[in-house]
C-alpha cells in the first residue's frame, strides 16, 4: 500500500509486489505473454460442416465464425445454408453464426470431437413501442430494456423503435418525471491509519489521522414516477405486427428522498403487462 499524505490530505492506492529473496521483481506470467503472438486462426485443421435454417427449417445464408481462448477466427460464409471448411482445434470454444435480420447465435462447440452442427436462427422484426403508465399514454421518459438472447433498449418517447426476435426474455421499464428532490449537503468524518514520521516510521508506527468530507448538496432533476419488471415470451406471430404495447403502474411523485426509495422498493414488487395480438 502506498499513501501520500499532509497535514489535511491523504491519497492511497494498493499495488502487487513479488519478492524472490532479494532478486530483482519478476513477472510470473512471462511465458504467457511469449503465447500472446500465437495466432490459432492459422492453424485450421478440423473439419467443420454447419447448417444453417430458421425456425421454418428453410436454409439461410450466414458468416460463420469461430473463437477459442480470447481468438476469434472468421471461418467464411454457408452457400445455400451450409458452410463445409476447416477450423482450428479447440475445447469448448464458441460457435458464431450470423445473418442479415437474424438474431446472432453464438453456442459452446468443441472442434476437436465433433464435425458437423445444425444451427436455427431466430429472424428479428423492427418493433415499436406503445408505452402505458397507470392506464395513460406515457407522458415523460421512460427505458424499456428486454434482456433476453440479447440484451435491447428503447428510450421513449424519443427512440420507440427497436429490433426484437422470438424468445423469452427479462422486461424491464423505468419510467421517470420532473423531481424537485434536494438531497442536502453533508459531512462525516474519515479517520485511517497513517505511518508516524522519523524513525517511529521506519519500524512500522503508525498513527491515526482523520478527515471531514463534506458531500455537496444535490439536486435530483428526474426520479422514477413508474414501471416495473416481469418475465415474458415474445411470440413471432405478435412481433410480425411491428408494433408492442406495454402497460405498467404508476408512483407518486416523489418529493423526499425517503418517497424515492418507496418507489425503488414499490418498482421491485411491480409488474410488466404486455399485450399480443396472435392470431
Amino acid at each position: 500500500m502506498v499513501q501520500i499524505y499532509d497535514n489535511e490530505e491523504i491519497f492511497q492506492f494498493p499495488f502487487a509486489v513479488i519478492i524472490d529473496k532479494n532478486m530483482p521483481r519478476k513477472a510470473i506470467f512471462s511465458d504467457i505473454v511469449d503465447n500472446e503472438t500465437y495466432d490459432l486462426c492459422a492453424f485450421k485443421t478440423q473439419d467443420l460442416q454447419v447448417n444453417v435454417y430458421d425456425v421454418s427449417l428453410q436454409k439461410i445464408d450466414a458468416e460463420i465464425s469461430y473463437g477459442c481462448f480470447d481468438q476469434k477466427c472468421a471461418l467464411g460464409e454457408t452457400q445455400d445454408g451450409v458452410f463445409a471448411g476447416k477450423a482450428p482445434a479447440c475445447v469448448n470454444g464458441y460457435l458464431y453464426v450470423k445473418a442479415g435480420n437474424y438474431t446472432e447465435n453464438k453456442q459452446m462447440y468443441s472442434t476437436n470431437s465433433e464435425s458437423s452442427v445444425d444451427v436455427i436462427l431466430d429472424k428479428e422484426f423492427d418493433v415499436k413501442i406503445n408505452l402505458e403508465v397507470g392506464g395513460k399514454p406515457l407522458n415523460g421518459q421512460a427505458i424499456v430494456i428486454f434482456d433476453g438472447v440479447k440484451s435491447v433498449s428503447a428510450a421513449l418517447p424519443d427512440a420507440s423503435e427497436i429490433k426484437l426476435s422470438e424468445g423469452l426474455y427479462n422486461i424491464s421499464v423505468y419510467v421517470y418525471g420532473d423531481s424537485s428532490i434536494t438531497i442536502p449537503e453533508s459531512k462525516k468524518t474519515q479517520c485511517t491509519e497513517v505511518p508516524q514520521s522519523g524513525i517511529s516510521g521506519f519500524f512500522g508506527g503508525t498513527k491515526e489521522q482523520c478527515f471531514d468530507i463534506t458531500l455537496p448538496e444535490t439536486k435530483i432533476d428526474y426520479a422514477l414516477i413508474g414501471g416495473g419488471r416481469s418475465e415474458g415470451y415474445l411470440f413471432a406471430d405478435s412481433l410480425t405486427k411491428g408494433e408492442l404495447k406495454i402497460k405498467v403502474g404508476e408512483f407518486r411523485t416523489p418529493t423526499s428522498v425517503d418517497e424515492l426509495q418507496y418507489n425503488y422498493e414499490a418498482f421491485d414488487q411491480t409488474g410488466v403487462e404486455i399485450e399480443q395480438n396472435i392470431v
